[in-house]
Formats: structure tokens, sequence, C-alpha cells
């Protein structure tokens, strides 16, 4: 549209012009040579100085300029019209274009290790340092080829994740990407396969076991330990030093005591306590000695 106008401008002015140059030719033919006013003078000398400053710089093929004082004003300020307008013209066209706000998206994650540690507990998710942090990182997980869901995020400054949400014997898959501070979202890191998820690690024995002797038998005490999935504590009996012996008895986590009947006068007797997990991990013991009845004769120190 507006290249249509500045044809349809131009073809006007040039048309109007070429008018200009007939009357004046007629003018001088019918009339002679007719001294050119001071004032009309001063302003055609004003307006050839116009030509010599960089936006009223005309080409010289624009069209020659005619020996008629009249003619040549006429030219001049039809000229510099068109060339003021086309000026204009640019000058909204640049005013009015969109400014487009080009945002940093930042990398994903890169060389993303998932590791389970085999406690049944955690998975540890942890990547490479960013160079230029992003604002977050996400994490997204899918559980046993579900559909995946945000379960973490972290600063993009720190170097990994811990996942405590998790199930024994079940498969997970973990995608991460990064978050710029304009809220854009970058390309996918993933997925990546672990599972199924395995608890290998014991846990702790029982601990302050304390023995004493009654008439109805050796009363066993001890504290339990602090495993999440302690399933039962184990108590062994034997005659035997060194030798774990038989299992006389399981007492579920909190009752934390135990009275062995079954026992002799006279006779020494080694106890072993087990803690054992629900995956069937079992934790690593010392044996305890107890002799039950009167101790061995000794020579007193006088």
């Amino acid at each position: 549209m507006r290249h249509t106008f500045n044809k349809v401008y131009l073809f006007v002015t040039a048309l109007l012009f070429a008018v200009g140059i007939i009357l004046g030719e007629e003018i001088i033919q019918t009339r002679g040579t007719v001294p050119l006013p001071r004032t009309l003078l001063t302003e055609a000398s004003a307006e050839e100085n116009v030509e010599n400053t960089p936006l009223n710089d005309a080409p010289e093929n624009a069209g020659a300029k005619s020996k008629d004082p009249i003619a040549q004003v006429f030219f001049d300020r039809s000229f510099l019209s068109i060339e003021e307008s086309l000026i204009l013209q640019k000058r909204r066209e640049i005013g009015t274009q969109t400014k487009v706000a080009v945002s940093r998206v930042a990398p994903a994650p890169r060389n993303v290790l998932i590791t389970d540690v085999k406690n049944g507990e955690l998975v540890t998710i942890t990547w490479d340092i960013f160079i230029a942090p992003p604002q977050k990182v996400l994490i997204f997980r899918s559980d046993d080829g579900g559909a995946s869901t945000l379960v973490g995020e972290v600063a993009g400054t720190e170097p990994g994740y811990h996942d405590t949400a998790i199930k024994i014997g079940s498969r997970y898959s973990y995608t991460l990407q990064s978050l710029s501070e304009d809220g854009e979202k970058s390309g996918t890191a993933g997925p990546i396969i672990t599972g199924p998820i395995e608890d290998l690690v014991p846990p702790t024995p029982p601990f302050l076991i304390t023995y004493t002797f009654e008439d109805n038998g050796v009363i066993l005490k001890w504290s339990d330990p602090t495993a999440t999935d302690l399933d039962h504590i184990s108590i062994y009996r034997s005659s035997v030093k060194g030798d774990v012996g038989e299992k006389i008895y399981e007492v579920l986590p909190g009752v934390q005591t135990y009275t062995d009947a079954g026992v002799e006068d006279g006779r020494t007797y080694y106890y072993f306590l087990k803690s054992e997990d629900k995956n069937g991990n079992q934790s690593i013991n010392e044996i305890v000695e107890k002799r039950v009845g009167n101790p061995a004769i000794f020579t007193p120190v006088f």
C-alpha cells in the first residue's frame, strides 16, 4: 500500500512540475526576460543552498535545472517535498518495527548419573556443574513405565538430587530439564532407567546388651537399631564358645528384652543377637558369654 502511494505521489508531482515548466516558458516567450524580484531571488538562493545538505542531496540525473528562475524554484520545492516525504515515511516504518526480545535458554544437564545405593531407601542423581547455572533443575520420574511426573527440583547451582520416595523392586525412569530465569525450559536429559531397586545393606546390630541371672533364667536386654525396615531380633544360644548355636527366639521391634528359662545351673552359655530387616539382610554381631550359677572358685588375695 505504501509503495503504491509513493508512486502516485511521484507521478502527480512530476506532472505538476512539467506544467510549471511549460507555463514558465510561455511567460518568457510572451513577455520577454523579466527581472526576478529580490525576494524571489533570495528564496531561490536559499533553496539552492539546501541542496548541499545531506537531507536535500538530489541526484544529478534527477532532472536538468531550468534556466528560468521561476521554474527552478518550483523544481527545487517539488524535489524537496518528495525527498522529505520519503524520509518521513521511512522513519515511520522504522519506528513501528516490533522489537523481539531474545531470551537465552539454559542447556540441559549433562552427564547425568543415576545410582541405586542398594539400601532400599535412596537413589542419587548427579550431573555436571553448569558454567552458567540456570534458575532450577527439574527432575521427572516414571514409575514402572507409567506417566512421568515432577518429583523434585533444585537450584541450578546444585550438583545433584536425592530421591527417597522409592520402593524396593520397582523400576524408575528419570528425565531432567533446566529452567532459565525467563521460565524457558531446556531440552531433556534422559530418560535414564534404574532398577529394580535393591536392599543389600544389613541393619546395624542390637546394642547396649546386658544380661542378668535370676531364678527363672537368664534375662537379656538390648536397644534396637534405628533401621526403618527392621523386622525382628533373632536370639541364638550355644554352649560352645565361638559357635553361633541355634535360634531360640525372635523378638519384634520395640520389645528389647527376652528371658531364657531353658538353662541349667552351673553351665556356661553363649548368646548371639542379630538384627534382620524385611529383605532378609542380617547384622554382624559378637557373641556374648554368660555363666549361669556360682562363678568358678578363685584364690583370695590377702
